[in-house]
């Protein structure tokens, strides 16, 4: 199953890679195979005495073999013959040849997109090739550890991956064949920095200092390449193309080159330049693209340089680019390649799409749809789907509705594949969110938009509903893209897989939360391109949304300085941000909300801010002082199963010592032992671990053993978009999203019973990254524990001592025969204890929101 999975992967992947956003991706899988007929010479340097053997003379046969196959397109046909090859290479006893071989697999299996088999092959012969006495062999495969890691997403370790290898390289360079090896692993640099630049400007600044400087410089001594802006990317990728377009290179290298280059200058935004680049090397592209081959790679060239040439500001290319998709039609029409007809068809119809001529682009958006659907494709019929939504939202609202319920639904059957890559492939951090952001939440959240819009029924029940459906589909997608898992694995539900089925759900789940509190609002804020829309959902389907004319950039910048200004002490600048915020998503209902438990289900960037710090200018009160309030990830992954009764025993850790961690340093947290005493003279029944004695063996070693309902965590951690940036300190070491999931497993598999609570009261979430409440979801949802309760950024300890205790006492306050009395809900008792510290009047700066405020309730609030 896993294999089919991975293989289906391929297909997904396959078609992302030549979307507009990704122009990238296929002109790179193109220079790989026009130039592959040079690369043997480079992998399998046989060291052989004169007498070839048989099954030496085989074996070349074979590798020549692959690369021909490769070239063609046939990617699996290549595979076979180089694991033939390695088969002969071993029995002949040709170590070099083995090597070679085996890297001409991964190569093979980047381009059918099984990136963890690639990379496992890689990982198998490692120690085998440091100890190789030929430098280019090593080079080859730095490329390719390098051009694997790039796809996944894990730009930083690409990077060295590649500078390695160009390093090895530019130690023979008398050799053609490292002159050709250098001009791609100098190519793939280029790549690497260029998606490194779109990575920046998709997540807003998600990519800073403190997260790719650290793993950069590890590579660049000399730090001259990053300083956490998209402008630097750009750069190095432009001055890495430019270095290799003055090398000498063949015809067909060039032509690649070339088009790499002008999507580049296409996607940054410099469409002058683009224009003039064309204009100057048009006769030598005209010549070349001509001569191309009708294989699969040579079909892409021509779309790829179709649609750079459409996006070009005159309408000089408009023909060109048109007689190039008819070319590319005709093209797989011959090879019969269904996959490839839908392709170019649907880019046909994209072409009419943005010349405006809505007939043609609705009749071959149809046609490729119908194509993809024929054949199973729907990795790529719910891209043409999508189209179509989009050229019909231009006269027709309701057909476009149909149009994104198709491409939602048809998306949802594709959508577990896209994780891709198994998160427990060791030394592997992967991250597919910019595919995510471009190519998958678009097509939900475009939906909402017309759900929603007036001229569709948007004030309908019935419409609003959907709508619900479809962000609960949008919030489990997000969270599986992170987690790079199926969440019906790690969790005890069947999410929906339909639009229909999420409607249904969100039906039986609504009626669960009314019924276990009559009391609770739930309020959805979802942040469109063109305004902020609420919806707020009270008993008995009383459903109302509201809309707020305001462009999602506006709202982003505005929750983005809310962020800042509530970890300060500027009074009047947070105050009236965060008044902004609350008009936008209380204020309309505010009437309705009183006496109400707050439950928020939260658009990203808006996890970023706690709710609870909100103010009302009318009442001068922040919302904390008026309504408990805690967040759900989503209403199928909420455990409302009852609560625990009698006094819970607490499993306690800390660290009082900060260090440097993955360039991140880390300060002192000297009231963590005071923080855990005050919980335990609560909480009698409990065990602590400071310091060294806080290890993840530790507490594993203790959840093996016994049963502890509540779980405190006074450590560090840093919640990042990134998994490989989202961990918690121990003792010793880190406990990263994967470790933390592996500990908490172990006691699954002793204790029936789910964590009650799971605290970690010393965290903070990426600086500067929208997208960074990821990671906190993603590791409440790991943890499997019903509530968690997380700061979103780090807090002066003393204050955070205080609240604790605050909290704890609040919750389970005893009698005298050791029995709780109180009935208080966790949200209502966090709000009290918030409220402690505004109204302390021995601390007047506890007022302050940044003291009390980060600390957020995310589960069953009761």
């Amino acid at each position: 199953m896993a294999r089919k999975r991975l293989i289906f992967f391929s297909r997904v992947q396959s078609f992302l890679k030549q979307s507009l956003l990704l122009l990238l991706l296929g002109i790179f899988t193109f220079v790989l195979v026009l130039n592959f007929h040079q690369m043997p010479a480079v992998f399998a340097r046989e060291q052989v005495d004169v007498g070839y053997s048989l099954q030496l003379n085989k074996a070349q046969q074979l590798n020549r073999e692959g690369s021909l196959l490769l070239e063609q397109g046939e990617a699996q046909a290549a595979l076979n013959a180089w694991q033939e090859a390695v088969s002969l290479y071993e029995k002949a006893g040709n170590i070099n040849g083995v090597l070679g071989s085996q890297i001409n697999q991964t190569f093979a299996l980047q381009s059918l997109g099984r990136y963890r088999e690639a990379l496992q092959i890689l990982k198998n012969i490692d120690e085998k090739i440091k100890t190789a006495s030929d430098p280019l062999l090593k080079a080859t495969a730095k490329l390719s550890w390098g051009n694997t890691l790039q796809q996944i997403g894990d730009l930083d370790n690409a990077w060295c991956m590649l500078k390695d290898g160009l390093k090895l390289v530019e130690t023979n360079q008398s050799s053609s064949v490292s002159q050709n090896l250098k001009t791609q692993i100098q190519l793939s640099l280029g790549n690497t920095a260029r998606f490194f630049a779109k990575r920046i400007k998709s997540e807003q600044g998600a990519v800073t200092s403190e997260q790719s400087k650290a793993f950069i410089q590890t590579c660049e001594k000399d730090n001259k390449l990053i300083t956490g802006n998209y402008q630097d990317f750009d750069q190095q990728a432009k001055n890495y193309y430019e270095q290799v377009l003055d090398l000498e290179n063949s015809p067909n290298q060039r032509l690649t080159l070339h088009l790499n280059f002008i999507s580049f200058l296409v996607e940054a935004g410099t469409l002058k330049d683009a224009e003039n680049y064309v204009g100057k090397y048009w006769p030598e592209l005209e010549r070349e693209i001509e001569k191309i081959s009708p294989t699969p790679a040579g079909i892409m060239a021509r779309i790829n340089l179709a649609r750079s040439l459409t996006l070009l500001e005159k309408p000089t290319w408009d023909t060109k680019a048109e007689a190039l998709l008819n070319r590319a039609i005709s093209e797989s029409k011959a090879l019969k390649n269904e996959r490839l007809l839908s392709q170019t068809t649907g880019n046909l119809g994209w072409f009419y799409k943005e010349r405006n001529n809505i007939e043609k682009a609705t009749e071959n958006t149809k046609e490729a749809v119908r194509i993809a659907q024929a054949i199973g494709a729907e990795d790529i019929a719910y891209q043409w789907q999508w189209q179509l939504g989009r050229i019909y939202n231009k006269k027709d609202i309701k057909s476009a509705i149909k149009a994104y319920e198709a491409a939602v639904d048809t998306l949802q059957k594709v959508r577990q594949n896209l994780v891709g890559i198994d998160a427990g492939f060791e030394g592997v951090t992967s991250n597919f969110q910019a595919n995510f952001t471009e190519e998958v939440d678009p097509v939900y959240r475009e939906l909402v938009g017309l759900l929603l819009d007036p001229v569709a029924g948007g004030n309908s029940p019935e419409n609003i509903k959907e709508a619900l459906g479809v962000i609960e589909l949008l919030q489990l997608a997000e969270l599986e893209n992170f987690l790079l898992c199926d969440l019906s694995q790690v969790q005890k539900i069947q999410p929906a897989r339909s639009i229909e089925e999420a409607k249904q759900k969100v039906d039986e789940k609504l009626a669960e939360v009314f019924k276990a509190d009559p009391t609770a609002a739930i309020i959805y804020p979802i942040i469109l391109e063109d305004r902020l829309e609420v919806i707020r959902v009270l008993p008995d389907d009383n459903l109302r949304h509201v809309a707020t004319v305001k462009a999602k950039k506006e709202v982003e910048e505005t929750i983005d300085e809310l962020r800042i200004a509530l970890q300060g002490n500027n009074t009047a600048q947070f105050k009236g941000l965060s008044s902004q915020v609350d008009q936008w998503v209380i204020s309309p209902f505010q009437q309705e909300l009183e006496n109400k438990t707050l439950l928020f289900v939260l658009d990203l960037p808006l996890l970023n801010i706690p709710m609870a710090a909100l103010y009302n200018k009318e009442t001068e009160k922040y919302l904390i002082e008026e309504n408990p309030v805690a967040l759900i990830s989503s209403l199928q992954l909420l455990d409302l199963n009852p609560s625990e009764t009698g006094i819970p025993k607490a499993l306690t850790a800390g660290l009082t010592k900060g260090r440097p961690e993955r360039g991140i340093e880390f300060g002192n947290l000297s009231y963590v032992t005071e923080e855990l005493d005050e919980i335990n003279k609560v909480l009698l029944d409990s065990v602590k671990f400071i310091d060294k004695n806080f290890t993840e063996s530790s507490i594993q070693d203790q959840l093996n053993f016994g049963f502890f309902p509540i779980i405190h965590l006074a450590t560090h951690g840093h919640f990042s978009s990134k998994r490989n940036l989202t961990f918690l300190l121990d003792g010793v070491a880190i406990i990263d999203i994967e470790d933390l999931r592996k500990m908490l497993e172990s006691r699954d598999k002793i204790q029936a019973e789910s964590i009650e609570l799971l605290v970690m009261s010393a965290c903070e979430t990426a600086k500067g990254d929208r997208q960074a409440a990821l990671g906190l979801a993603g590791v409440a949802i790991r943890a499997g524990a019903r509530t968690t309760i997380a700061s979103l950024w780090s807090v002066d300890d003393l204050s955070t001592s205080i609240l604790m205790r605050e909290f704890y006492n609040n919750k389970y306050p005893l009698s005298s025969n050791n029995s709780i009395v109180s009935k208080m809900t966790k949200a209502e008792a966090l709000r009290q204890a918030q409220i402690s510290l505004i109204h302390k009047p021995e601390n007047i700066n506890y007022r302050f929101p940044r003291f009390w405020a980060p600390f957020v309730l995310i589960g069953n609030w009761r």
